[in-house]
């Protein structure tokens, strides 16, 4: 349902704007990161697919915001400082992180949902 995307220029020292796209208006969302992809059908009970990875997942619990009047969350963040669970780690020069939004949803009951996953190389 929702929809991520990466946008700005290529660089491991330039901020980076991750769009989530057509998320419920009002929604509480955040954006979970990873270093690697993999697919987790209907993970947890929720009503979305994990499309992340690996040993850790970061979560930019920082910055968990309502999803706009427009049905968009943004998160620009620095490459410098991808989230991780003890504390952040920088992107380096050749690296591909994977990034997918999370999100309240309502499917006949309130549950989460996740958006599709997206790669940044850097």
């Amino acid at each position: 349902r929702a929809r991520a995307r990466a946008a700005g220029a290529a660089g491991t020292t330039t901020y980076k704007p991750l769009l989530i796209s057509s998320a419920p208006v009002g929604s509480p969302c955040y954006v979970l990161v990873a270093g690697e992809a993999s697919f987790v059908p209907l993970v947890s009970g929720s009503s979305g697919n994990l499309c992340l990875g690996g040993a850790s997942f970061g979560r930019f619990s920082n910055a968990v915001a309502p999803v706009g009047a427009d049905g968009v969350y943004e998160l620009v963040f620095d490459p410098r400082f991808i989230a991780q669970p003890n504390g952040s780690v920088s992107a380096f020069p050749g690296s591909t992180w994977y990034f997918q939004g999370w999100f309240r949803d309502f499917d006949g009951q309130i549950t989460s949902n996740l958006s599709n996953g997206v790669a940044i190389q850097f």
